[in-house]
């Protein structure tokens, strides 16, 4: 804007360490461009007027105002200091051109709102404030004055590309021009090739399905415009797996979305180049993705579905407070179903209950598994969702029901097979959040900086028919709880 300016004064705080870091930060710029930076100091707001003018007559050709809590709340007072010298103020926080400044760079205030309700809404939805980690982020905006442009003694260039790119602008006679955030859903212009591949037909994958199926009918991309979709199946033969993902690489896909822990395992060894979203699945750091839900393989993001065993404890301990030995079956074979049987049996102990679990490594095995468990002292069956009992629920449910054991289910789609109470992840909601974070790694996001989530909704139903048949009362204040009561 003016290749001439040689010097740049800053007014600052020096009890903020926001604006200590960030004159930092300045003086390290400026040397590397060429240009000196005059600072001065102030303790409190009724100081900035008079810093702001020794600084315009020390010479210099501009005022920068940063991120100091301090200053902002004087800008008026800087701002007319600057005008006063015929020099140009701008700053970090927009939008002060609509007080004098010629331009402002800084955040877009009311996107980092929008950002912290979602962060906000993902807590309130059982994400951890633990696993979330502190990230520079920066919705960029620029907003200009081109009024004050034309008050300065030097003179300082507001090019084409700055007015087509700034969100703000003040033209010459002082009206203001605004626009909205452009929002381009698919800046590449490509047609995407997103591959889904699933591991085994089951009641939650059908659900994650059906929700990704409608909000692929909100999405602002088109299909056939900006993305064509292809599913396959290793109908739960892992080994096939493998093979599924070669020939998504061979067709050429851009996009990977697997679905559950198997199919997200196996991507994680085939796939490196290109991006992965994941979908249902339990527990993504047990499955290789990541460290942590946010420090994780560059190439790999995506929704977990971790189940809610605390709120099913409670949920427990307040009805149910007789319950006291529970049991549930696992699958060795399912990496998820392993982590969540001893992270379950740890919260199940530090609760001061027991947990009876019994392995079952195949769908042969289910029945007699099943029988096995309800044989045991148990009080109750509460069964962990993972692939194997999701795709016969129907023998746990059988042998509850021969035995007359409480059945409580941590799969939210276990109703229509015979739970009376069951709790877990809103599986449609997980379909939903899953094209989302398509949408935003397709719209340009790097997945390397997208964390994990978890979706926001839990689906918690009951049914008093389905509690008669296995002996279980179903307590009126729990009838009153749920979201859905299936008669």
């Amino acid at each position: 804007m003016n290749p001439s300016l040689t010097k740049v004064g800053v007014v600052w705080n020096a009890a903020e360490a926001n604006s200590e870091a960030q004159v930092k930060l300045a003086r390290q710029v400026c040397t590397d461009i060429g240009i000196e930076l005059l600072e001065t100091t102030v303790d409190n707001s009724a100081g900035v007027a008079e810093a702001a003018s020794a600084l315009v007559a020390r010479g210099v050709d501009a005022l920068w105002m940063a991120g100091d809590v301090t200053v902002m709340t004087a800008a008026d007072s800087l701002i007319a200091a600057a005008r006063k010298g015929r020099i140009p103020a701008f700053t970090v926080i927009p939008p002060n051109v609509k007080r004098g400044a010629l331009f402002d760079l800084g955040a877009d205030y009311f996107e980092v709102g929008r950002m912290a309700g979602q962060l906000a809404a993902e807590i309130l939805g059982g994400r951890s404030p633990a696993t979330v980690a502190i990230t520079n982020v920066m919705p960029e905006m620029l907003t200009l004055n081109q009024q004050a442009a034309a008050e300065l003694k030097a003179k300082w260039k507001i090019s084409p590309e700055m007015l087509a790119r700034a969100r703000l602008v003040i033209d010459a006679k002082g009206v203001e021009h605004e626009k909205a955030a452009a929002v381009v859903p698919n800046p590449s212009g490509k047609k995407w090739k997103i591959a889904v591949v699933n591991y085994v037909e089951s009641g939650p994958v059908e659900e994650t399905l059906a929700g990704m199926k409608d909000a692929w009918k909100r999405s602002p991309l088109e299909e056939k415009k900006d993305y064509e979709l292809s599913y396959r199946s290793a109908q739960g033969d892992i080994a096939s797996l493998s093979g599924i993902f070669d020939a998504v690489l061979t067709e050429g896909a851009d996009l990977i979305v697997p679905v559950s822990t198997p199919a997200l395992q196996a991507a994680v060894q085939k796939i490196r180049a290109r991006p992965v979203v994941f979908t249902l699945v339990a527990n993504p750091v047990a499955a290789g993705a990541g460290k942590s839900y946010s420090e994780h393989l560059p190439n790999v993001t995506g929704v977990s579905v971790l189940s809610p065993t605390a709120e099913a404890l409670t949920m427990i301990q307040k009805h149910f407070p007789q319950y006291r030995r529970l049991g549930t079956l696992f699958c060795p074979a399912e990496v998820n179903s392993v982590d969540l049987k001893e992270s379950f049996e740890a919260l199940c102990k530090k609760r001061g209950l027991t947990l009876e679990c019994v392995a079952v490594n195949a769908p042969s095995e289910l029945t007699d598994a099943a029988l096995s468990l309800v044989s045991r002292p148990i009080d109750a069956i509460v069964q962990i969702s993972d692939n194997l009992s999701s795709v016969g629920f129907n023998a746990i449910t059988r042998a509850a029901r021969q035995k007359q054991k409480p059945l409580i289910s941590l799969n939210s789609t276990t109703i229509p097979l015979g739970a009376p109470i069951s709790l877990g992840r809103d599986y449609h909601n997980t379909g939903e959040v899953t094209v989302s974070m398509i949408e935003r790694v397709i719209g340009g996001e790097d997945p390397s900086q997208m964390p994990f989530v978890l979706p926001p909704k839990l689906f918690y139903s009951a049914s008093p028919a389905n509690a008669a048949a296995v002996g279980m009362t179903l307590p009126p204040a729990l009838l009153q709880e749920v979201d859905k009561v299936i008669e």
